[in-house]
């Protein structure tokens, strides 16, 4: 069933692997895009969790199913928090987040008013040999 789907989950550690469940739960219907979109809500909450230097409650993550083949995922950050696509520099230890994030979705951005959301399209029924989201565009909104 396409129902919309919100849920608040403790920012901790623990955020990924919570917010994997949501997904595998919410998607249960879309096993082609299933294991696609936990890697990417996996991704934006680690990302939350570790890069934003706001405490505060916890994180809001959604679902919302749009125009019958895409799904938008979404994570609710503090007004503070941007997300950036970084080049990765030899040696590093991670960084790999965002650019997963990019390979694995239609379209990915953040969206500030007043407080951010990044947010990320994944194709609910992707084509077979091809990879998920190659050459997904960046977008960013702004509300004043």
């Amino acid at each position: 069933m396409r129902k919309n789907r919100r849920t608040k989950i403790a920012r901790d550690l623990g955020a990924p692997a919570a917010g994997r469940r949501f997904v595998r739960s919410a998607l249960a219907d879309f096993p082609e895009a299933r294991s696609a979109a936990e890697l990417v809500v996996s991704e934006l909450l680690t990302n939350a969790v570790i890069h934003e230097t706001t405490q505060g409650g916890p994180l809001e993550v959604g679902i919302d199913f749009r125009n019958g083949d895409t799904a938008r995922l979404s994570v609710d950050l503090a007004p503070d928090h941007a997300a950036a696509l970084e080049e990765r520099r030899g040696g590093a230890h991670g960084g790999f987040g965002l650019g997963i994030v990019r390979a694995l979705s239609k379209r990915w951005g953040v969206e500030r008013n007043p407080g951010s959301q990044v947010w990320c399209d994944i194709d609910l029924a992707p084509t077979p040999g091809r990879l998920w989201g190659s050459g997904s565009q960046f977008g960013t909104s702004a509300t004043t």
